[in-house]
């Protein structure tokens, strides 16, 4: 009796049983991450505290962290006084979506 394979390799020249590779799979896999330099330069502008804080004036901290509320990818954290701050997602920076996580609890530091 001759055996025949139900189901052939998937590319040509792999064998059966075999995966694909990550790259031959198509594009679900995560987009790669942007450089850090990308995101200390965002936090430095002004412009960028103002877009992230959306009139917010109570006092905060903003940096690049990797939180795990992204997957542990980097992000712009910024930290306020009060949580009940606008809820930005991502913003734009440079034609690029930069992540962005606010979190409450900030504590500001004392004046000694």
């Amino acid at each position: 009796m001759k055996r025949v394979p139900i189901q052939g390799p998937e590319t040509p020249g792999q064998e059966e049983g075999e995966s694909q590779p990550a790259r031959e799979r198509g594009p679900a896999g995560p987009e790669p991450e942007l450089d850090e330099e990308v995101f200390v330069r965002a936090t430095s502008d002004p412009a960028v505290h103002r877009e992230v804080l959306q009139g917010f004036s109570g006092p905060y901290s903003l940096g690049v962290a990797r939180p795990p509320e992204t997957g542990g990818r980097l992000a712009i954290v910024a930290r306020l006084a009060d949580k009940r701050a606008p809820q930005r997602k991502t913003i734009k920076v440079g034609g690029r979506m930069l992540p962005v996580v606010i979190l409450g609890g900030f504590v500001p530091p004392e004046k000694l």
